[in-house]
């Protein structure tokens, strides 16, 4: 998904997969498929997001929504778009 050439990106089905796969595998870690999840999840909503910035000569990178609460997604974020020449905007980050 993340080398297809497109700025698109679904995760549909992508949840059900891992849950199926859980049940089949029963003996994996589950801490350890969830980390993979994310991981992989973070690398193709911040390469796409960035490699299409970088395209399009975009200055500023915005995030909102429930996945931008996400640290490793803040942090993959905030190095990529640094690395490139775009700057980011987050809201405050919220504490409870």
């Amino acid at each position: 998904m993340l080398h297809d050439g497109s700025y698109n990106f679904s995760f549909s089905g992508l949840k059900t997969s891992v849950l199926y796969f859980l049940r089949k595998n029963p003996h994996h870690c589950v801490e350890d498929v969830c980390a993979s999840f994310q991981e992989a999840v973070v690398d193709v909503l911040v390469g796409k997001v960035v490699r299409a910035a970088v395209e399009l000569r975009v200055n500023t990178l915005s995030a909102s929504g429930g996945v931008s609460i996400n640290r490793r997604f803040r942090g993959s974020w905030a190095r990529n778009a640094r690395a490139g020449p775009c700057g980011c905007c987050w809201r405050p980050q919220l504490v409870h």
